[in-house]
């Protein structure tokens, strides 16, 4: 297999709209070698899968690396985190090239970053406790774990509760395309001094800023191997309870605004003229002047406009921007036992 320029790469493997969306770290360096990358593993036949379990496997290794407790293996943990980084664009890349994008490669994605969110921290946690031999770099580990896990698990809990819900519905929803959002670009630093350190905390608990601290690390432990280690232990305590402090705060909000239940009303939407109800245990889709009679049956909350939609840049491409850019399919669901 011949491999393809890198302008042909450029325009079928890049997301949408790559240099507005993701961080900047990502659109400016990762993006582009991992369009390099790609390049090199492309006539191999490597498949997007196997990519994914390569990425695995660095950040697998870049953990045994951080458990080794000494500043040359620390920075070769950081060169190994960032290795996983780059794969992590290559195998979404790879899967477009080939067509071969589908939901079992997103779904082991996501599986992959769930056990990197919970890696990382015990690889700098053991690496510091095998220093030391005190264990509560361990604890702090096992804290500073939990709450990356528990930031990157929220968005995935509420659509599982999304589909729980599809598992108990009668009748038929119409989805909304990009109802309950698109891709939109990072958020830039608030002026407000608390909401800065917040954005600033927010940012530190993401793979960028990870990679930033380890690196960081690593390369003053070279030199300087007691700065190094403190440089560690500062990033422990510091940010082992603020991530969980973040995904608390973030889940109390939730909670408290309903968030899930509104994002659901923005994305599927019964058709005009009827209701989505809930009666003993199921969701029925029913006609507006079927009254609600609590407590056997309880109507839920009126759903709101769907957000505006983007119109197709031109005539020529209208038909294929409308099923994009959020054109109404219809989607039924039906209960078993």
């Amino acid at each position: 297999m011949s491999r393809p320029s890198l302008a042909a790469l450029r325009s079928r493997c890049l997301k949408p709209d790559p240099q507005r969306l993701g961080n900047w770290f990502a659109r400016r360096i990762v993006r582009p070698a991992a369009l390099r990358v790609t390049w090199l593993i492309l006539p191999t036949g490597c498949s997007a899968h196997a990519v994914t379990l390569m990425a695995l496997l660095a950040a697998m290794g870049a953990t045994l690396l951080s458990a080794q407790g000494n500043t040359a293996c620390l920075a070769l943990a950081a060169l190994a985190w960032h290795l996983w980084y780059v794969l992590d664009h290559v195998d979404g890349q790879v899967a477009r090239w080939r067509g071969t994008a589908t939901l079992d490669g997103t779904q082991l994605d996501y599986l992959m970053h769930h056990t990197v969110n919970l890696l990382l921290p015990c690889g700098v946690g053991w690496g510091l406790f095998t220093q030391s031999g005190n264990s509560r770099w361990l604890l702090l580990a096992a804290v500073w774990g939990w709450g990356l896990l528990l930031l990157g698990l929220q968005h995935d809990a509420r659509y599982k509760a999304f589909v729980q819900r599809f598992k108990l519905l009668h009748g038929e929803l119409r989805l909304v395309g990009g109802g309950g959002g698109r891709p939109a670009p990072p958020t830039p630093m608030p002026r407000h001094p608390l909401r800065g350190m917040i954005w600033l905390a927010r940012k530190l608990c993401e793979p960028p800023g990870l990679l930033g601290l380890l690196t960081a690390a690593g390369c003053l432990g070279l030199y300087w191997p007691r700065a190094g280690t403190a440089a560690l232990q500062a990033a422990l305590i510091v940010l082992g309870p603020t991530s969980l402090l973040l995904a608390a705060a973030d889940i109390v909000r939730s909670v408290r605004a309903e968030a899930c239940e509104r994002e659901f009303a923005r994305w599927f939407a019964p058709a005009a003229g009827q209701q989505l109800s809930f009666e003993k245990g199921y969701y029925f889709v029913r006609p507006e002047e079927e009254r609600c009679s609590p407590p056997a049956r309880a109507c839920l909350p009126a759903l709101p406009a769907p957000l505006p939609e983007p119109k197709p840049r031109s005539a020529s491409s209208a038909a294929g921007t409308v099923a994009a850019s959020g054109g109404r399919w219809t989607a039924a669901s039906h209960a078993h036992n």
